[in-house]
């Protein structure tokens, strides 16, 4: 994947598939963005090296791949897994980098039942799941686990759980771009001869587009590359990549 736009937990607003992992320790090798059936984008995160500290059921894989919908608001589950990364690097929400997170060890916790609020048409509470980053885990270190059980909105008091010591986190590359400085000039720029697929970690990465989070959250709701096809200055051909007719 290219070093070049990606998903941020700047300006959130006020206002992931199931898995059997309830918790797990895992090395961070990669992220992405990946678009599901339903329109929306997840952010992947590639876990490999994996030890499952709590499961619902057998998991008997060394790789784990952490899907969490992007969403610019803070009251969701790319918010609140947002605010947990925050605490523990010691760095505000709004100046997060996602690349932070990239080769190194994750102590990941699922918690279920999270309250988001109540169904305005039937007065009923609105929860869900969500992730919380409980640690960065450092060579040699052993690991305590947070479960036994999964507290709605909170994560539980902690209890011993050793587990074996981790290798060293990887370092990580500072991303370096070339192009046009005009964030709406270089979006169109890096979209040309991709798909959308292809396009999403590009422009997440890019310096120039994270300068710019309405224009970003526009490219990450897929209302960037409609209004381009609608209004003729993007095309897209019949393998799916996308064609910006002033530099066909």
């Amino acid at each position: 994947m290219q070093d070049s736009m990606k998903p941020s937990w700047k300006n959130l607003k006020g206002a992931g598939g199931s898995t059997p992992i309830a918790e797990i320790v895992g090395h961070c090798d990669s992220w992405e963005i990946a678009p599901d059936a339903f329109g929306s984008n997840q952010v992947a995160f590639a876990l490999s090296k994996c030890q499952v500290l709590k499961a619902d059921s057998p998991y008997p894989y060394s790789d784990f791949t952490l899907s969490i919908k992007y969403s610019d608001s803070l009251n969701s589950g790319w918010g609140k897994f947002g605010d947990s990364v925050s605490k523990v690097l010691g760095i505000a929400t709004d100046t997060l980098d996602v690349d932070l997170l990239k080769g190194q060890w994750l102590h990941l916790l699922r918690i279920d039942n999270v309250p988001y609020g109540t169904d305005r048409q039937t007065g009923q509470p609105i929860t869900g799941t969500v992730w919380n980053l409980v640690e960065i885990v450092q060579e040699g270190a052993p690991v305590t686990a947070v479960h036994p059980s999964l507290q709605a909105g909170a994560i539980p008091s902690a209890a011993p759980a050793p587990v074996a010591p981790v290798a060293a986190p990887v370092a990580v590359a500072t991303p370096t771009n070339t192009g046009s400085s005009d964030p709406q000039q270089r979006a169109l720029e890096l979209l040309h001869g991709k798909s959308q697929a292809d396009y999403f970690p590009v422009a997440l990465s890019d310096d120039i587009l994270r300068k710019d989070p309405m224009l970003l959250n526009s490219i990450l709701s897929n209302a960037f590359i409609a209004a381009k096809v609608a209004s003729g200055d993007v095309t897209q051909n019949t393998d799916g990549t996308y064609s910006v007719v002033a530099m066909a």
